[in-house]
């Protein structure tokens, strides 16, 4: 049988289903996940996902998950994770760098939980945000919406090659401290007009 890639989304209503009928056969559950979902999914595929049904039903807040990645260094993240709390009440605004900067001293203080070295890349800190809810997405709101439109309306008295966008790269948004009076942003729209 084919490999089958199901969404989180589909996972968790595989569960749902199978919570509601309680006196569903696997192979009953199999047969009506291959029908709704229109992927031929295995018996074993089913076993899997209701041994992890907890787990799944918790984190059924982001459904465009493939699947769920467990950290190679649960410990350690943890910990990097509760220094970052700390930091963050201390009214430290926290970069990717500093974060990656403390999860590397992290590493070589606490005791290793496997064998690899991990590079504590862009992706692994990526990874890390998603694990820790710290990279959903910004919802856009109509005064999102609004403050684009003005955005366009200014931007369109200039040619557009005279017109930059300034940010480096994406992931170099910064964590502000939790704290009274300030605001917490999700996204940032920086530019830079200028006419000769």
């Amino acid at each position: 049988m084919l490999r089958v890639e199901l969404t989180l989304k589909e996972r968790v209503e595989i569960c749902r289903h199978h919570a509601v009928s309680s006196s569903i056969t696997n192979k009953t559950l199999r047969i009506w996940a291959t029908e709704k979902m229109k992927k031929p999914i295995s018996e074993m595929t089913i076993n899997r996902i209701l041994k992890r049904k907890s787990e799944l039903l918790a984190s059924q807040g982001s459904t465009h998950v493939q699947r769920y990645k467990k950290p190679k260094c649960p410990n350690l993240e943890r910990i990097l994770f509760a220094w970052f709390l700390t930091m963050q009440e201390a009214n430290v605004t926290m970069s990717d760098e500093m974060l990656i900067a403390e999860a590397r001293m992290l590493h070589n203080t606490v005791p290793r939980e496997t064998e690899k070295e991990i590079k504590f890349s862009n992706g692994w800190l990526q990874g890390f945000k998603r694990r820790n809810g710290e990279s959903a997405s910004a919802e856009v709101t109509a005064d999102v919406l609004d403050q684009v439109k003005g955005l366009k309306a200014i931007i369109s008295g200039y040619e557009p090659e005279d017109v930059f966008n300034m940010d480096k790269r994406v992931s170099s948004f910064n964590w502000n401290p939790i704290a009274h009076g300030n605001k917490i942003y999700n996204w940032h729209l920086r530019g830079t007009l200028c006419k000769a």
